[in-house]
């Protein structure tokens, strides 16, 4: 859904540039104000869940969202 506008080759750009990387549950990918690599990579989840947080004065769940759940 993402990148289904794109043209096919620059699908296929974009694929092969991605890989795949097994995070344990509970583990922190970004945190708010990070900087460097984790602050400007993507991320696409295949599957499970996270949470999407913000650091505010009461920390508060944004979003809780599962994979393959549009």
């Amino acid at each position: 859904m993402l990148f289904s506008r794109l043209d096919t080759s620059v699908q296929r750009k974009i694929v092969s540039e991605m890989y795949e990387r097994s995070v344990p549950a509970g583990d922190i990918l970004i945190k708010q104000g990070d900087t460097g690599l984790a602050a400007t990579e993507l991320y696409v989840v295949k599957s499970g869940k996270f949470e999407v947080s913000a650091a505010t004065l009461q920390p508060c769940i944004i979003r809780v969202i599962m994979a393959n759940v549009y």
